[in-house]
């Protein structure tokens, strides 16, 4: 990993070589990810996100460190940048960080994320609006306190796309 953004940091001061030290970064952070070193990760990861702010794959890892750490000011900011960039990405980082959500008790979190995903949604059609409003009711079902939130977004998707699958 070392090895990797020393080389990096090497040929990112070569004007014609960007993408190889950005290549290089991104197989650092990979690097730091596995070893388990997620503050070196993180600080390498925003580098690479100054050099190519549209980077939404190294966003949504950015995501995935601060969320596992409990980080949520910093990974709600790193998910803005991946809905702005993908949205289909950030509809699939949700369902990976389902099950961290479940075991730790953060789905409100990850519910206000499905909101913002479903309002920009609304205005650009860039990702598939009922599957996400599946989400939300499963995952207000989930949650004891919001069960009655969960019967209303049923009820809403059912009447929205008159869908049978829906109803069983």
């Amino acid at each position: 990993a070392v090895a990797y953004e020393t080389l990096g940091n090497f040929v990112l001061d070569r004007e014609d070589a960007r993408d190889v030290a950005l290549n290089c970064f991104r197989h650092a952070l990979l690097a730091y990810t596995k070893e388990g070193e997620t503050k070196r990760a993180r600080a390498l990861g925003e580098r690479i996100l100054t050099i190519a702010p549209n980077d939404s794959e190294t966003a949504a890892l950015l995501v995935q460190l601060a969320f596992n750490d409990g980080d949520f000011e910093v990974a709600n900011a790193f998910f803005d940048s991946v809905v702005q960039s993908d949205a289909a990405q950030a509809r699939k980082l949700l369902i990976e960080l389902e099950p961290q959500a479940l075991k730790t008790g953060n789905l409100n979190e990850l519910l206000t994320w499905l909101e913002r995903l479903l309002w920009q949604d609304s205005a650009s059609g860039a990702v598939d609006s009922r599957k996400l409003m599946v989400q939300k009711a499963r995952w207000l079902g989930a949650i004891p306190e919001r069960v009655g939130e969960a019967g209303e977004t049923w009820r809403s998707l059912i009447e929205s796309y008159d869908d049978a699958a829906d109803v069983a």
